[in-house]
């Protein structure tokens, strides 16, 4: 019974090393894609985007972020986040209000959210290209 019990154990802490590894890894790959995809993003001009509601869905891993953003008189009137997928009280949510406050796509990171923050901008960049 002890051999069966330690064999048990040995099974599930194996599974346990191996799925914080593979997490591990992913959470990399994705904060190098974000990382590199911010590193592309260039400001839009939004004076120059007819009004509308532009939606795009971006993210990879475990922060993914499905948005709706309002332009009216070629301004960003309202930033609707449908979904957005990140650890809680990571979500960044306070980037929204950073870009309607400052009327531009690329602000300044939420802090202890930035990875979520720069899904924000990705995301808001990706929905106003689509004019």
């Amino acid at each position: 019974m002890k051999k069966i019990i330690l064999i048990v154990v040995g099974v599930v802490l194996l599974l346990a090393v191996g799925a914080g590894a593979y997490f591990k890894i992913q959470l990399s790959k994705m904060q190098k894609e974000v990382a590199a995809e911010f590193e592309k993003l260039e400001d839009v001009d939004i004076s120059s985007i007819p009004d509308g509601t532009y939606s795009a869905k971006w993210g990879i891993f475990v922060n993914n972020a499905d948005l709706e953003v309002v332009v009216k008189d070629g301004k960003i009137e309202k930033i609707n986040m449908n979904k957005m997928d990140a650890g809680s009280g990571y979500e960044g949510l306070e980037t929204i209000d950073r870009i309607i406050d400052n009327q531009k796509v690329k602000v300044d990171a939420v802090t202890g959210a930035t990875t979520s923050s720069k899904v924000i901008m990705i995301t808001t960049a990706k929905a106003l290209e689509k004019k």
